[in-house]
């Protein structure tokens, strides 16, 4: 949407004031400076949304940010930083320096990594308790290949991804032991992964995930 405001500030407002200036000027006129007044606001509008629309493009890298309740306040958080940042140096090829503008924004992105700090949520419905004998590295394996795999390999066969997203492929025992950890912060604590939940992984699948982390994420 924001990507689409500014596209819409070149498209409808800065190119064609651009074109009535210039056709003015090339008739012998004196060009109406309102349109230049225009492309200008919409110029600085769009100066400021870069940082924060760069965030958003590579945000899906980042299920943190946007798979909490919160979602919509920690994306007003980070815009704002990203403005703050711009503004800065805006103004320091004006020759002005204010090191607050990048100190705040720092700190925003600070606050918001704090309170972004994976906890653990409560699944949906009564709680789950997994049987010891089911927590295998074989089952462990199975729920990986049939939910995780068809992204992380080094060729994925689902969506449009050329490469394993994030580096993280999931295919043999090695990489499933290495990557343990996030597998626990994404599919069991945040619950973010698979992204919408596209592969069905199941309530009881997340829990032996956890129950295996848990007891230290044994091998074969």
């Amino acid at each position: 949407m924001i990507g689409t405001c500014m596209v819409g500030n070149v498209f409808f407002v800065i190119i064609p004031g651009q074109k009535k200036m210039v056709a003015a000027i090339a008739q012998g006129q004196e060009p109406d400076p309102i349109y230049g007044l225009r492309g200008k606001q919409r110029s600085v509008h769009n100066n400021y949304l870069t940082l924060p629309v760069l965030f958003i493009m590579i945000s899906n890298h980042y299920p943190m940010t946007y798979s909490g309740a919160w979602n919509w306040a920690v994306l007003i958080v980070i815009t704002v930083a990203g403005m703050l940042i711009r503004h800065f140096f805006n103004l320091k090829h004006k020759g002005i320096i204010k090191p607050w503008l990048p100190l705040t924004g720092a700190a925003l992105l600070a606050g918001v990594s704090l309170f972004l700090y994976p906890r653990p949520q409560a699944p949906k419905g009564p709680a789950i308790v997994i049987a010891p004998e089911l927590v295998t590295f074989a089952n462990v394996q199975e729920i990986i290949n049939n939910r995780c795999v068809s992204c992380h390999a080094a060729t994925p066969s689902r969506g449009n991804f050329v490469t394993a997203p994030a580096g993280i492929k999931l295919e043999d025992a090695g990489d499933i032991k290495r990557w343990a950890g996030r597998i626990h912060e994404q599919a069991v604590v945040r619950r973010s992964m698979p992204q919408g939940n596209v592969t069905a992984i199941t309530e009881e699948e997340r829990a032996l995930l956890g129950a295996w982390y848990r007891a230290g994420a044994p091998g074969q």
